[in-house]
């Protein structure tokens, strides 16, 4: 287990990095939208807050539908990495990779002595 989640913890660690991912996301996205004949993705209309609480500092508006979707991007990779250290810092989740940890170690060294034997 402990294997499993170190690799999905990769992964997005390696997601949230690397550009190339949000990039081949939006190009996927885009042929989609033209494949099913639909209209192009646009930025959300940005609403204008009321006067009564506005000031004079100018506040951030993504000026292309990339650097607005940047943002949800990255948003959800981190809640997501977020919720799987979470899952798996819990005490029951501990308990049971000590469990599986004892379940799995007399045959431990049958399983590599196989995965040796396959390469």
């Amino acid at each position: 287990m402990k294997v499993a989640v170190d690799t999905v913890l990769k992964s997005f660690e390696f997601r949230r990095s690397d550009e190339y991912h949000l990039r081949a996301l939006q190009v996927q996205a885009t042929k989609k939208c033209t494949q099913l004949d639909l209209t192009d993705i646009k930025v959300p209309r940005q609403r204008q807050p009321a006067k009564r609480y506005a000031v004079s500092a100018a506040s951030f508006h993504p000026g292309n539908v990339h650097q607005y979707f940047a943002v949800e991007y990255y948003k959800l990779v981190d809640t997501a990495t977020c919720r799987v250290r979470e899952t798996v810092n819990q005490e029951g989740a501990v308990m049971f990779e000590s469990l599986e940890s004892c379940l799995i170690w007399p045959y431990k060294r049958h399983v590599q002595q196989i995965s040796q034997v396959r390469r």
